[in-house]
């Protein structure tokens, strides 16, 4: 008698696969020491059994989340959809069978307690690695769809609960539990639930489930121990993935209003750690970045910028996010990220085109940031301080001819404003104007007539502007109350100006002028 005859179940699974059979030969040993360790023939419980402990197995070996043992997974899911279907709604339904003994105290001295928050570490761990290999995009992709659409009809039922256990594990401290497996695992599982709400029903019950906001805002807000820096879970293709899944529970009309109301419903202190984590994550992201991640970063911080100004179509949460100086933080951390860029030499488009983005995000026309600030003349001035004006011209260069987040959109967002002395006199003290001319004029870098046409008519709007400014400060003008001063002598400051006492209506720049209007006018 051979070992495969002894293992039926994983001989027939490793001959249907020859091609994983090498990633699943550290089964059999592991198998040896299991509770069921040869199924009776004939007995269906017990061969489900086995092989649930054999998806199991797997699972424990995926925990990275790496693509080829998701691969693994969802292979054997869609060979064995019974035992995926069944051992999802075990984990899913175990929780909920122990949610009276989630506690409501401090359970770090309760040694109990925290091998049940282990176990239910264990098993979340587990179910992001299903939910991680059912959404993977390979030749099984449609052959998962039934067992997808059956998971998602348990994750519905079961959400209540889990999401209660889930929240009961972000804040536990990382002396009871591995905290950043816990961090990936709950991010991973509301980013594969969530995205495409738009498109599933299901997906849309879970997104806006009132606890699935709170989840979100725990995540935002968590920070690691050990650095107090704050998580970012980057992948190659998305960026940091709670930035990701932020916006996209706001970007989506469906779930839009559940995060708004959920924010704003929130304790005033729980509500305020979460503002002030969206706005210094930006910062945050960008101090740590090297010239391997630039664009996964840059592609965060937009996520990030334009998920905060979702939220500020809520007049209470604008009013607590501009408290937090939201456009000038952000414009801070952009600026800081071209430098890097700079540093770094990047050259790819991605990059470039991103950060235009966040930069017309800003300011850029109707739905930009600075359109929904409560008062844009007094935010602008600090934008040009935070390097805004230098970022704009440094994407210009990399800008596609027709690209929907060109700077063109940024110049049509700050022209109206350039006659303002707070704008112009400042930009063009930090030879942010002149960055945009260089040694080639910016409308010949750029292509296409439409933005060529653009940054003629932004340059010739900024020139009117500095003329206007030069000719206000050389033209003298009398601003004494006094009929009779003579207007070849200037008043000197408007601040050294005095007010009449008595009416405080009108100001006179001398003594003498006050009583000589007193006794002609004023009196």
């Amino acid at each position: 008698m051979t070992i495969f005859s002894l293992f039926h179940p994983i001989s027939t699974f490793l001959k249907t696969r020859p091609r994983i059979s090498s990633r699943l030969k550290y089964i059999l040993p592991m198998a040896s020491n299991s509770r069921s360790r040869r199924p009776a023939t004939g007995n269906d419980a017990q061969t489900l059994r086995y092989r649930k402990d054999i998806l199991k197995k797997l699972l424990d070996g995926a925990r990275d989340l790496a693509s080829h043992d998701l691969r693994i997974v969802a292979e054997f899911l869609v060979d064995d959809q019974v035992v995926g279907i069944h051992t999802v709604t075990q984990m899913l339904r175990g929780f909920s069978s122990s949610l009276t003994s989630i506690p409501s105290f401090d359970i770090s001295h309760l040694p109990a307690a925290i091998h049940l928050s282990k176990c239910a570490s264990a098993s979340l761990e587990r179910l992001a690695c299903i939910l991680a290999a059912l959404n993977m995009r390979s030749e099984y992709h449609e052959g998962l769809d039934p067992l997808r659409a059956q998971c998602l009809d348990v994750f519905v039922e079961e959400w209540p609960s889990l999401a209660r256990w889930m929240s009961h594990l972000i804040r536990l401290g990382s002396k009871a539990i591995d905290e950043f497996r816990v961090v990936v695992s709950c991010t991973m599982m509301l980013y594969y639930l969530c995205l495409g709400a738009d498109d599933d029903p299901r997906k849309e019950e879970i997104a806006a489930h009132p606890s699935t906001p709170d989840l979100v805002c725990l995540l935002l807000s968590k920070k690691k121990t050990k650095t107090g820096r704050y998580y970012s879970l980057h992948a190659h293709d998305v960026g940091c993935r709670i930035a990701h899944l932020f916006f996209a529970l706001l970007s989506c009309d469906a779930t839009r209003g559940a995060m708004i109301i959920g924010l704003r419903d929130m304790r005033v202190s729980k509500r305020r750690a979460t503002i002030a984590a969206l706005i210094s994550r930006a910062g945050d992201l960008v101090s740590e970045v090297d010239a391997s991640d630039l664009e996964t970063v840059a592609e965060s911080v937009d996520f990030l910028l334009k998920g905060v100004t979702y939220l500020t179509e809520d007049p209470k949460l604008r009013r607590e996010i501009e408290e937090e100086n939201f456009v000038v933080v952000y414009a801070s951390a952009l600026h800081s990220l071209l430098k890097k860029a700079e540093t770094y030499n990047a050259s790819t488009y991605a990059f470039w085109d991103t950060l235009a983005g966040s930069v017309v995000g800003l300011v850029g026309g109707s739905g930009s940031a600075i359109t929904l600030a409560t008062n844009p003349v007094l935010v602008l001035p600090k934008l040009v301080d935070a390097g805004l004006f230098t970022c704009a011209a440094a994407c210009l260069p990399h800008q596609a001819v027709r690209s929907p987040r060109s700077v063109t959109l940024f110049l049509q967002g700050i022209q109206p404003y350039l006659y303002l002395s707070k704008v112009c006199i400042p930009a063009n003290d930090r030879g942010d104007f002149k960055a945009w001319w260089g040694t080639t004029p910016a409308h010949v870098r750029i292509q296409g007539p439409e933005a060529k046409l653009r940054v003629v008519e932004f340059f010739t709007c900024m020139q009117l502007s500095n003329r206007s400014l030069v000719e206000r400060d050389e033209r003298q003008v009398n601003v004494c109350s006094n009929l009779w001063h003579d207007s070849s002598k200037p008043c000197g400051a408007v601040a050294s100006l005095k007010t009449c006492s008595q009416c405080h209506s009108v100001t006179y720049c001398s003594l003498e002028c006050q009583e000589e209007d007193w006794d002609e006018v004023h009196s």
